[in-house]
């Protein structure tokens, strides 16, 4: 892993939730050891939730492990978020082929875009793709961002801005726009006329020396000026 010395980014690991809830540990499954004409002439009962939920301790246990290897070898830290499986709780998939939790934070058998609505109640969209099963749903991926947040806060560049921040930006926005567009259309007048003696350009002002008889639909009339130049000043 590479980083600009400049580069001010963190770097998060996020751990990963329990699939399955362990109040089914005593989900049990038949594994054929011999098939048989019809049915399997010899099987073998297992319980595939201890199991992932063993292989899920290892996961996580790993991450950590390879965090801390990296830490204290490299000056480029590396944050663990380590409270995903005790923040998802109670709200892993349910094994079952039909039946499921409705607390459920991670997309069960068959479905997709989980979320949970203002009543509490979890709604999905039916799914054929085996990818979107057992993935943290909408609901989880929002725990998984609060989990983030409440590790490391929010970085300064991804804060939306304040009522006062917001208020400046919607004011200055539109008239910091109409002036870089008023000095750009100067700044080509002024290629045009740079031959011109009697325009010079000063900041973002411009002078215009007006002499009687010059052409300027923009000079206003002034009694008593007779021979004398007049210069007026405007942005």
């Amino acid at each position: 892993m590479t980083c600009s010395p400049n580069d001010r980014a963190e770097i998060v690991l996020m751990g990963y939730p329990q699939l399955v809830m362990a109040e089914a540990e005593g989900y049990t499954l038949q594994e054929c050891l011999r098939p048989g004409p019809v049915f399997c002439a010899e099987s073998r009962p297992y319980q595939p939730v201890r199991e992932m939920r063993e292989l899920g301790e290892q996961l996580n246990t790993s991450l950590a492990e390879i965090v801390a290897e990296w830490n204290a070898e490299s000056t480029r830290r590396v944050h663990f978020v380590d409270s995903i499986v005790s923040d998802f709780e109670g709200h892993e998939a349910d094994p079952g082929f039909i039946t499921r939790n409705p607390a459920r934070w991670i997309n069960e058998f068959f479905e997709t875009e989980g979320d949970v609505t203002p009543q509490g109640e979890l709604i999905s969209k039916g799914s054929q793709d085996r990818q979107a099963w057992y993935h943290p749903n909408k609901a989880g991926q929002r725990k998984m961002a609060d989990a983030l947040v409440l590790k490391l806060g929010i970085p300064t560049a991804m804060r939306p801005p304040g009522p006062r921040e917001a208020d400046l930006r919607l004011v200055a926005g539109p008239l910091l726009g109409h002036r870089r567009a008023a000095a750009g259309a100067q700044r080509r007048r002024l290629l045009r006329r740079r031959q011109d003696p009697r325009e010079i350009r000063v900041g973002l002002r411009r002078r215009r020396t007006v002499r009687p008889g010059d052409h300027n639909p923009h000079r206003l009339p002034t009694p008593g000026m007779g021979n004398t130049p007049v210069t007026f000043a405007f942005g």
